[in-house]
């Protein structure tokens, strides 16, 4: 079983100015509705916060943070509709990185149990630090990078023991899995092209996480409605 619990744009830069990001001029570049501005929005001169039905937006002087929620459109369009207009608004911003992540949880389905699970993935038996880890409280991961769509990607994988709030079939751990595409930018022309390059590539770079999730099921593989 799986579960996707979080999606994400962060874009990191110099010198943002959470004060731009007012209600009016997020209205103004058909960002934000005004009617889908929830109550509890904040805006300050040290960081603006923002709740929509479809996205939650966080700015601070060092980055910008664009998170999806479960009733958005999700997909690249809606993605350079959004992030896209903000990054062609503020173009001499100097930005560092952009970056996406798709953060999941794993769990084997019953009746297999989730250290066997665990041990089929990680565990090389005849290794000598491996055999010192062979114990029932024993818990494993992974760290994996590499280049791929013109970024990096870094992908942590760790057990973790799911928050209720994330509702995960009540399986008392699961893996995690963040996968992290990280593009540096280098101060120069057409680095505002960049990022718009690096935003389409969103389906590929999510239907890619969608992959490798699966291969990490195998044979136990649910796709959680």
């Amino acid at each position: 079983m799986e579960k996707l619990i979080l999606e994400n744009v962060v874009v990191i830069a110099r010198n943002l100015n959470p004060s731009l990001f007012s209600q009016l001029w997020l209205v103004k570049q058909k960002i934000v509705n005004e009617e889908d501005f929830a109550p509890n929005c904040t805006f300050s001169q040290f960081f603006t916060q923002v709740f929509t039905p479809d996205f939650q937006l966080l700015v601070v002087p060092d980055r910008l943070q664009f998170t999806l929620t479960e009733k958005s459109k999700d997909n690249t369009e809606f993605i350079k509709e959004k992030v896209g207009t903000i990054i062609r608004n503020i173009p001499h911003t100097p930005y560092r990185a952009i970056g996406t992540n798709f953060h999941w949880l794993v769990a084997p389905d019953p009746p297999t149990d989730f250290i066997e699970f665990m041990h089929k993935l990680f565990v090389k038996h005849g290794i000598p630090i491996y055999d010192q880890f062979l114990e029932s409280d024993a818990r494993f991961g992974a760290y994996l990078s590499k280049d791929i769509f013109g970024a990096r990607l870094r992908l942590d994988i760790k057990p973790v023991k799911p928050a209720s709030s994330e509702k995960f079939e009540k399986v008392s751990e699961s893996l995690q899995l963040i996968f992290n595409y990280q593009l540096d930018l280098a101060e120069g022309v057409g680095i505002i092209d960049t990022m718009l390059a690096f935003l389409d590539q969103w389906n590929q770079m999510k239907s890619y996480s969608e992959k490798l999730v699966s291969i990490v099921l195998e044979d136990n593989i649910y796709i959680q409605s």
